[in-house]
């Protein structure tokens, strides 16, 4: 067993070597609250809320770009859909140089067998329409064909 001289030193250096822990974790939390207590947000409370507003600033004209961007492309698409549209068209087409003839009744004549001589029809071009009456029917040799009914 250590005499009382020895255990008197090692319970010194034991108070010494706790007393410098201790001072150091003191030393660390001073640092630690003096970091927080320099930082904007507690220096001034404000401070949070303007990098709040900043950051919705920012946000929202991301957002808007965004948005921006979405709809030049709508746009677009829309623009080369209505480019199609305009050239299935019939008026577009009939600009081209191209005309449409319809019987009376208003039916599209697709086809010499659709009239027969003695019927009226309408000739429409781009710059108006004619009404005109069948003189003479003549089919191409190719597309002779025995003798269908004319619809009615």
């Amino acid at each position: 067993m250590p005499d009382g001289e020895t255990l008197k030193r090692q319970i010194a250096h034991i108070v010494d070597r706790e007393a410098d822990v201790l001072r150091s974790m003191l030393r660390a939390d001073r640092q630690r609250l003096e970091s927080l207590a320099s930082r904007r947000v507690l220096t001034d409370p404000r401070n949070l809320l303007d990098d709040r507003r900043v950051t919705l600033d920012r946000l929202t004209d991301r957002m808007s770009r965004a948005e921006e961007i979405r709809v030049e492309g709508k746009k677009a698409g829309l623009a080369a859909l209505a480019g199609k549209l305009s050239a299935l068209d019939p008026l577009a087409v009939l600009s081209r140089g191209y005309s449409a003839v319809y019987r009376r009744d208003g039916a599209l004549v697709r086809s010499v067998a659709d009239v027969a001589p003695g019927d009226g029809i309408t000739f429409r071009t781009v710059g108006g329409e004619a009404d005109c009456t069948v003189d003479r029917v003549s089919r191409n040799r190719k597309e002779e064909a025995p003798a269908e009914e004319k619809p009615d």
